[in-house]
């Protein structure tokens, strides 16, 4: 971890499929992790799991102290993008929801029209783009 409070815990690891099979169950669309506290094998496997499943995958990065940066380094690595794309897809989402429920990045009429996750994605992240440009 960036602050050097919590620890990659490989035992965790062991109960992914697992956790992920409920969550699936239980009807989630997404799932959040924080790349600062885990190892870039972790991470290719909870990567590799929210592919599997169809998972929308969300940076869970925090700032909980004073002496922690603001910018997060390790998003600047390729294979974490996504993340990145992400964040822009739920500014795009917010705003687009604002309007009309329908709009939503999870929302029946969304999923018919970009069924491909990735694609929606795309969609949503030049929608969030957007919304800060027209802010600023």
């Amino acid at each position: 971890s960036v602050t050097g409070d919590k620890k990659a815990q490989k035992f965790e690891d062991d109960y992914l499929e697992l956790l992920f099979d409920v969550i699936k169950e239980l009807g989630f669309k997404a799932v959040t992790y924080m790349p600062t506290r885990n190892s870039m094998a972790q991470i290719k496997h909870i990567q590799g799991l929210c592919k599997k499943y169809g998972f929308f995958q969300i940076s869970g990065e925090d700032i909980n102290s004073p002496r922690q940066s603001f910018i997060c380094e390790i998003l600047k690595n390729p294979e974490l993008h996504n993340l990145v794309d992400a964040a822009w897809a739920l500014i795009g989402h917010e705003k687009r929801v604002e309007e009309d429920l329908d709009e939503g990045l999870f929302s029946r009429k969304m999923i018919k029209k970009y069924p491909d996750l990735n694609e929606r994605v795309q969609v949503f992240k030049k929608a969030g783009k957007n919304r800060v440009r027209e802010r600023v």
